[in-house]
């Protein structure tokens, strides 16, 4: 009777342990995730940007607007599409000069064959 009342004993023992153990260890993870959380400034809060967008914000919101109205109109109209292509490759043309493996290979050829 006493070793059966030892080993219950012994039993709830260890079972304390190791509920107090895991206590332990929950109470560290809440507490170094709560660290981690509070020490972060760059965290955006996010309703606070909802309720009070910036100026940046509204004319960027405005500007994607007033280029999807534009690609719309573009897009109804065969001859402003073909248009609005000339446009948008002249000023590629415009930002990137003579890039590309076609216009590289022209300017070797040229200097090769002395035509410079």
């Amino acid at each position: 009777m006493q070793r059966i009342l030892a080993a219950i004993g012994q039993f709830i023992r260890s079972s304390l342990v190791v509920i107090g153990l895991v206590g332990l260890l929950s109470l560290s993870s809440l507490i170094i995730s709560q660290a981690s959380y509070a020490g972060n400034t760059n965290v955006p809060n996010f309703r606070a940007d909802q309720l009070n967008p910036s100026t940046a914000e509204k004319q960027s919101v405005e500007t994607r607007e007033q280029a999807y109205n534009n690609a719309t109109r573009v897009a109804k109209d065969p001859d402003a599409l073909e248009q609005e292509y000339e446009r948008n490759l002249e000023s590629y043309e415009e930002q990137q000069p003579n890039s590309g493996i076609i216009e590289g290979a022209k300017q070797l050829m040229e200097k090769v064959t002395g035509n410079d």
